[in-house]
C-alpha cells in the first residue's frame, strides 16, 4: 500500500468512527492529470480536481504530493482482544463501545472457532488511562480468553509485519488475494454476514482473515467513497488467499459478484480494495448522484481516457 494507493479508495481503518477515513483529513493534494499537467488542488483550491480525486479510483489524475493532517498520538495503548462466541453478542457489543466511544480505536475479527465454526474477536485500543473495568463495563465477551496487554504505538501499527514476513517466507504473499469489501448498513449487516459465514470455510478464504466491524458514517465527507445511507455502517472483508489446496483464484472471483449482488440487495456499497468484476453499469450505480461529476472531471482531466482502464468504468471516451 501506499498513500496516494489509499487515498485513492479511500482509507479505512479502526479510527474512522472518530475520524472518517484518509480521505476526509487530507489538506491538500499535487497531482498529475491525464493531460499529463501537474495540477494542486484543495478544498478551495480546484476543488472538482480535489474531489474527483480522492475516493476516485485513479480516474481523473494520479496523486505524487499528499498534505493530510496529523495529530498528536499517544506513545503506549492498551490493547484488547475480546472473544466472543456468537455474532449476535459481538454486534451488540460492537455498537455499545462504538456509540459511547470509550474505545480510540475499534475493529473486529472473524476467525475459526475452537469447535469448528466461527468465533469473533473485537479489537479495541485505549490511550485515556481508564481502567480496564470501566472500559469493560457492560461487554459481554468470553472474559476469560480475552487477551488485554500493553504496547507501544510502534509495535501496534507494526503489529501484522511479522505475519507478513511469515507469508513471504512460506511464498503465499505473492499468491493471488481476490478479496471481497462491501460496506453495509446497520439494519441488514448482521442477517448477511450471518447468512454468509454459515456457507463459507476456510477452503473458501484460503485461511485469509475476515474483517466485520462498525463505524459512524457521519465524519465521511468525501463525495466519492460511497457508503450506505444509515447512521451505522459495517464493513465486511473477505481477505482470500488463493493458496493450491483452496479454491482457485477464479472460482473466488466468480464467489465474490455472487456475494456483491447480495449485498447490493440489501443496500450494501463496494469498497473497491477487492476482486469484484463490475460492468459500467454497475459503477454508474454504485456512484449514484456522484456519477455526473466524475464523468465530467474524468472528460475534463483525462480526455483520451488513458488513466486507469482495467476496473472498466470508463470506455476511451469517458
Amino acid at each position: 500500500m501506499s498513500v496516494g494507493g489509499t487515498l485513492s479508495l479511500g482509507g479505512i481503518g479502526g479510527a474512522g468512527f472518530r475520524f472518517g477515513a484518509q480521505v476526509d483529513n487530507v489538506v491538500a493534494l499535487e497531482v498529475v492529470t491525464g493531460e499529463g499537467r501537474v495540477a494542486r488542488c484543495s478544498r478551495t483550491r480546484s476543488p472538482r480536481l480535489f474531489d474527483a480525486v480522492l475516493a476516485g479510483l485513479g480516474q481523473c489524475a494520479v496523486i505524487t504530493r499528499a498534505v493530510v493532517g496529523l495529530r498528536p498520538a499517544p506513545a503506549n495503548l492498551r490493547v484488547f482482544d475480546l472473544v466472543y462466541g456468537d455474532l449476535q453478542t459481538f454486534a451488540a457489543d460492537s455498537r455499545t463501545a462504538l456509540r459511547d466511544a470509550r474505545f480510540d480505536t475499534l475493529q473486529g475479527l472473524v476467525v475459526p472457532g475452537p469447535a469448528g465454526g466461527w468465533a469473533y474477536i473485537l479489537e479495541a485500543t485505549s490511550s485515556s488511562g481508564s481502567t480496564d473495568a470501566q472500559l469493560l463495563a457492560g461487554l459481554r465477551d468470553i472474559r476469560a480468553a480475552a487477551v488485554i496487554r500493553d504496547m507501544s504505538l510502534r509495535e501496534f501499527a507494526l503489529r501484522l509485519d511479522p505475519i507478513i514476513e511469515e507469508q513471504r517466507q512460506a511464498g503465499t504473499w505473492e499468491l493471488p488475494h481476490p478479496w471481497f469489501g462491501v460496506w453495509l448498513p446497520d439494519g441488514a449487516a448482521v442477517g448477511f454476514a450471518e447468512s454468509v459465514l454459515s456457507q463459507l470455510t476456510l477452503a473458501d478464504t484460503g485461511g485469509g482473515p475476515i474483517l466485520l466491524y462498525p463505524t459512524r458514517s457521519a465524519p465521511l465527507g468525501q463525495p466519492l467513497l460511497r457508503v450506505p445511507a444509515s447512521e451505522l455502517i459495517w464493513q465486511f472483508n473477505i481477505l482470500r488467499t488463493a493458496l493450491p489446496a483452496s479454491l482457485p483464484a477464479e472460482r473466488m472471483v466468480d464467489d465474490n459478484r455472487v456475494l456483491f449482488e447480495r449485498s447490493r440487495a440489501v443496500g450494501g456499497y463496494h469498497y473497491p480494495n477487492g476482486a469484484i468484476a463490475l460492468t459500467r453499469g454497475d459503477w454508474i450505480q454504485h456512484f449514484g448522484d456522484a456519477w455526473p461529476d466524475l464523468a465530467r472531471a474524468r472528460r475534463r482531466y483525462d480526455p483520451a481516457g488513458i488513466l486507469t482502464p482495467g476496473q472498466r468504468i470508463f470506455d476511451r471516451r469517458g
